[in-house]
């Protein structure tokens, strides 16, 4: 699932493949978005809220939010993404397909811009800084600073103290952080201007890593399947400022909004 920045839409994935859009006022869809035919592995929102996009394990999906229709489909080789990202200015958009490779595409010429290989590992999230010239990956031990036009790879950094046992994570190019599921037991909140550190959040979310930082980067929401509770955590004061119990079943994943003052949770029988 995911919030548009304003926190007004929610859109939530299905097993089916269409992606269901929600307004904050009414009970019942507000449109889909068709093109994917399988079980959603990722959905993102840009950061003006305009363009949605998602994938499954052999396509994937641009979509114009207002006009809910597909602005790009880039065609899969094998390996599905696993990941992605849109530029500051929502003209590009780059996906992450694990160990295998890096694509960035033009959404206005649907073009491929550039394919490159990772230094090493499993890719779990990436994210583009906001100008545009460094595109970072991480497989939950490093860091990975690459040129977004050439791939070249610029420097690499340790993430400390979890780096190695990191199974899940999220990066917010605007907030500059990072939150990464460690041992499936906690998180921490990494700063990328110094991925040494980490602070710790004392909360176990579902198996299915259902957390997510807001753009801002300032707060963390988690599903605490342990405590049947949604939790949101302030990364500033390090402490929960908001909390409130929940059936397990009704919680499977959450979203925040980009000024982290709303949250969607989803569950098998409601949103």
């Amino acid at each position: 699932v995911q919030l548009t920045p304003d926190g007004q839409r929610a859109l939530v994935s299905t097993h089916e493949g269409p992606v269901l859009v929600f307004d904050a006022k009414q009970a019942d869809p507000i449109a889909r978005l068709e093109g994917l035919k399988q079980n959603i592995q990722f959905l993102n929102v840009s950061s003006d809220g305009k363009l949605v996009c998602g994938g499954t394990l052999t396509e994937a999906c641009v979509w114009n939010l207002d006009t809910q229709k597909i602005v790009l489909q880039p065609k899969i080789d094998r390996f599905a993404p696993s990941c992605m990202t849109f530029s500051s200015d929502n003209q590009r958009v780059y996906f992450g397909f694990g160990f295998i490779r890096f694509q960035g595409w033009d959404l206005a010429s649907g073009k491929l811009l550039k394919e490159w290989q990772p230094q090493r590992g499993n890719t779990k999230a990436v994210m583009l800084t906001p100008d545009g010239q460094t595109f970072i990956a991480t497989d939950g031990q490093q860091l990975f600073h690459y040129d977004s036009t050439t791939g070249n790879l610029q420097k690499t950094e340790p993430l400390a103290p979890g780096g190695g046992s990191y199974y899940h994570a999220r990066l917010t190019a605007e907030g500059g952080r990072g939150v990464f599921v460690k041992n499936l037991s906690s998180l921490d909140v990494v700063s990328l201007a110094n991925p040494t550190q980490a602070t710790n959040i004392a909360v176990r979310p579902s198996p299915n890593s259902s957390f997510a930082i807001s753009a801002n980067g300032k707060r963390v929401v988690v599903a605490d399947s342990s405590n049947k509770q949604v939790v949101v955590w302030d990364i500033d004061k390090n402490q929960v400022v908001d909390q409130w119990p929940v059936d397990t079943i009704a919680a499977q994943t959450v979203a925040i909004s980009a000024d982290g003052k709303f949250v969607l949770t989803c569950g098998y029988h409601k949103v």
